[in-house]
C-alpha cells in the first residue's frame, strides 16, 4: 500500500458476520442480551451511563478482523482478488464456531474512561480437529498484511508483555506481533456524541448521562461495574462462522436493513 493510500480514514474492514444478514431473523438470545445490556445501561429509571446511540444494533454485530483504507476502484478490485485468491488456498476451513459471552475491554484499556466494550468471544473450535477461529482469523491479517492491503494499525505489538501468560521469558517473542483480538463490539461511545455546531459534544447529551467527554474527542464512561456485572453473561448460543465478508465502513439505514454492507464474501 502507497503512503497516500495510507493516509486518510479506512474504507473498509474483513470480518467474520456473526448475524444473518436482513431480512434473515437475528437469533433470540442476542436480541435479548442487547436488551438486557440497554435496560442496564440506558434505563430511565436511574442514571444512564451510556447513551442508548451507543449500544450497537444487533444486525451490526461481526468479529473484525483487519481494516484497509481502499479509495479507488482500484484498489476495491484488488482487494476483492485477494478475498477470492484466499478462499482458493483455504477450502479445507469449515466446522467453526463461537459464543458470545461475558463484556471485555482491549488489554490495557482503563475501565473508568470506557470508549469501547464488547462481548467475549469464546473460541470453540479451538482444541478440537480442524482450524480455530483464531488461527482463521490470524491467517486472514497475515495474507492480507503480506500484500500490502492493510493499514498499518492493524499490527499490534504485544510490547513485553504476553497477552496469555502475562510475558515470556524471550524479549525476541515478546517483540512478536499480537493475534487479532477476537471480540464483537456491544457498546461505542462514538455514536454516543451530539455535536453542536462547533464540533464541541453537546452538553445535554454528556450531562444527561453522566459520562466524560474531551474536547473535540468521543465521551467515555465507567466501565468497571458493568464488566463484573456482564463477567459471565451469555450473549449468545453457538454460533456458526461460515461467511468472510469484505463491508464498506459506515452503518446501513434501517430502511436498508441495517448492518454494513458486503461487497464480496467467500464461504468457509
Amino acid at each position: 500500500m502507497s503512503s497516500a493510500a495510507a493516509r486518510g480514514p479506512p474504507t473498509h474492514f474483513l470480518a467474520l458476520p456473526l448475524v444473518p444478514a436482513f431480512p434473515a431473523p437475528i437469533p433470540a438470545r442476542i436480541v435479548n442480551g442487547l436488551y438486557h445490556l440497554c435496560e442496564r445501561c440506558c434505563s430511565n429509571d436511574a442514571v444512564q451511563i451510556v447513551d442508548p446511540c451507543a449500544i450497537r444494533p444487533a444486525r451490526t454485530l461481526h468479529l473484525t478482523i483487519a481494516i484497509a483504507r481502499w479509495p479507488t476502484p482500484e484498489a476495491v478490485r484488488e482487494g476483492v482478488a485477494a478475498l477470492r485468491a484466499f478462499g482458493v488456498e483455504r477450502q479445507a476451513d469449515r466446522g467453526m464456531a463461537v459464543r458470545l459471552r461475558g463484556l471485555r475491554m482491549f488489554p490495557g484499556a482503563n475501565t473508568k474512561r470506557a470508549n469501547v466494550v464488547f462481548a467475549g468471544v469464546e473460541d470453540l473450535s479451538r482444541g478440537r480437529k480442524g482450524t480455530s477461529v483464531q488461527e482463521f482469523a490470524d491467517s486472514v491479517r497475515i495474507y492480507f498484511d503480506e500484500r500490502g492491503l492493510l493499514l498499518p494499525e492493524n499490527k499490534r505489538k504485544k510490547s513485553g508483555r504476553n497477552r496469555n501468560n502475562g510475558g515470556s521469558q524471550d524479549p525476541k517473542e515478546d517483540e512478536k506481533e499480537e493475534g487479532v483480538v477476537l471480540h464483537a463490539t456491544m457498546i461505542n461511545t462514538v455514536y454516543a456524541t451530539t455535536r453542536s455546531s462547533r464540533g464541541t459534544p453537546s452538553l445535554n447529551n454528556t450531562e444527561r448521562l453522566g459520562i466524560n467527554a474531551r474536547r473535540g474527542g468521543r465521551p467515555s464512561f465507567d466501565a468497571t461495574a458493568l464488566l463484573a456485572e456482564f463477567q459471565n453473561f451469555d450473549f449468545s448460543d453457538t454460533i456458526q462462522i461460515n461467511r468472510l465478508e469484505i463491508c464498506k465502513m459506515g452503518q446501513r439505514s434501517e430502511q436498508d436493513g441495517g448492518g454494513y454492507q458486503c461487497i464480496a464474501h467467500i464461504d468457509i
